[in-house]
């Protein structure tokens, strides 16, 4: 019999998974990296407040007999393309019966039917990429979490003249475009970007003579003062000339200057060697390398 009971989540059971997730994603060994690691407390409770308020999040936790959490697992949903991303599973002593029982539950229980599930175990977490290709996931490819920090740009970094931290009105049909051929099977659509776009989302451009060069879609989160680039991209016909390093460089210093970030973080998958070796150059440091595995329904 099992020494732990397993439950649906809801809102008010989310800062004490929260706890959980902060105090066992500290060891890499234990880590999901889409379980947003490296965050505070209250950023991932606000995190999963605005997605469970959204319908976009289904989440299950498992207690001990004392009513400590002691497993997680979560599935951010995206209903129109039926994409689910895995958080977790997270279980104390790396668990198996736990990560299972979590797994069954939360495919039995989710309220709608995901057409593809994907997860991403930090590299050194061999116990959960073991657990999930047993339960019918594939390997897709390693990638890459770097990070910069703000003592390494100093006062103030410069910011090319080219330049906007906005996507001008007269670009929008070159940057659904671009983003399209860029990341034409990701997790947000044009659509969804610009509906995202506010204080703390925000598309930073290159523009020269009113043509869009390239992009950033950056997410800031405010309580761990973590600013991500989600997606970054350069018109293909003008890659290798330097508007990749002026756009990200001065990204990085619009986030440490405007936004008051701490650190900035990007994700580049091992085929992406030049964009790895650019990101190198730059001064972004390896955090994390996460395995993706993918399981089609």
């Amino acid at each position: 019999m099992n020494d732990f009971k397993t439950k649906i989540a809801t809102n008010k059971d989310f800062k004490r998974i929260s706890e959980f997730i902060f105090e066992i994603s500290k060891f890499q060994e234990k880590q999901c990296i889409h379980s947003s690691i490296g965050e505070t407390v209250k950023s991932l409770v606000n995190e999963f407040e605005e997605l469970a308020n959204k319908d976009e999040l289904f989440c299950v936790f498992s207690e001990n007999p004392i009513g400590e959490v002691c497993g997680f697992l979560a599935c951010e949903f995206d209903r129109e393309s039926k994409r689910g991303w895995l958080k977790g599973p997270l279980a104390e002593n790396n668990n198996e019966e736990i990560y299972q029982e979590l797994l069954d539950i939360l495919v039995m229980e989710l309220p709608i039917k995901i057409d593809k599930f994907s997860a991403f175990p930090n590299l050194k977490n061999q116990d959960l990429t073991r657990f999930y290709l047993s339960n019918d996931f594939e390997k897709d490819d390693i990638s890459f979490i770097y990070e910069f920090h703000k003592c390494q740009i100093g006062k103030k970094g410069e910011i090319d003249k080219l330049f906007r931290e906005d996507l001008p009105t007269e670009n929008e049909s070159d940057f659904k475009l671009l983003h399209e051929e860029a990341f034409p099977n990701t997790y947000y659509t044009v659509k969804e970007i610009l509906a995202l776009v506010d204080e703390n989302h925000k598309i930073l451009t290159l523009v020269k003579d009113e043509i869009l060069l390239g992009y950033i879609y950056l997410s800031n989160d405010v309580e761990s003062r973590i600013v991500d680039f989600e997606f970054i991209t350069i018109r293909s016909n003008i890659r290798g000339k330097g508007f990749g390093r002026k756009l990200i460089s001065s990204a990085i210093s619009y986030s440490f200057n405007k936004l008051k970030t701490s650190k900035v973080t990007l994700t580049v998958t091992s085929k992406n060697n030049k964009a790895k070796k650019l990101y190198e150059e730059i001064g972004f440091q390896l955090l994390y390398s996460g395995i993706s595995l993918h399981r089609k329904n």
